[in-house]
């Protein structure tokens, strides 16, 4: 029974740990990949990561440790931990994917900005720099110039002519 209070306390722990300081978790499940050489690309679940192992462990001893108490022998509660911990980690598994889903990418890739319709947000002043809002799958506000120095008033459309930073743009028509 110790080794699975044991297992349970260290799985779980560590779970939290890498709940709580977000970019730790991330660098030791990057980890994870390198080392097991892990070449994951898809946007479905990842069954097997850093988090849904650790939740493994941690519900692998929830279940050895109740077995244990509920007076059934080795065996036995080898088998209960495996069944929770494959239920946990899949939980893990699952909430991790749910997750991901919900964070917004904000990279933008070359070429997806120009050409397409902007509005100034602040002001471009004559030979200088402001800032225009540019819808694509999400609103990115973006450092801008105008295509011929001139000024730019706030709520003008524009178009992007080249990418930055900072963007150059011109006034719609």
């Amino acid at each position: 029974m110790p080794v699975f209070i044991v297992m349970a306390a260290g799985g779980f722990s560590l779970l939290a740990l890498m709940t709580l300081f977000d970019q730790a978790g991330d660098m030791l499940d990057d980890a994870f990949d390198a080392v097991f050489d892990i070449n994951y690309t898809g946007g479905g679940t990842r069954w097997i990561s850093f988090y849904s192992i650790i939740a493994f462990v941690g519900f692998f001893g929830v279940g050895g440790a109740l077995a244990q108490v509920m007076d059934f022998s080795n065996f036995p509660s080898v088998f209960f931990g495996l069944i929770s911990g494959m239920c946990g980690g899949g939980l893990a598994a699952l909430f991790t994917a749910w997750m991901k889903r919900q964070e917004k990418s904000s990279h933008i890739k070359s070429g997806m900005v120009v050409g397409r319709a902007a509005q100034v947000t602040i002001a471009i002043p004559e030979n200088g720099t402001g800032e225009v809002s540019v819808v694509l799958s999400e609103a990115h506000r973006l450092a801008a110039r105008s295509v011929d120095g001139k000024a730019i008033p706030v709520g003008t459309g524009v178009v992007v002519e080249k990418e930055g930073p900072p963007l150059i743009v011109r006034i719609a028509r």
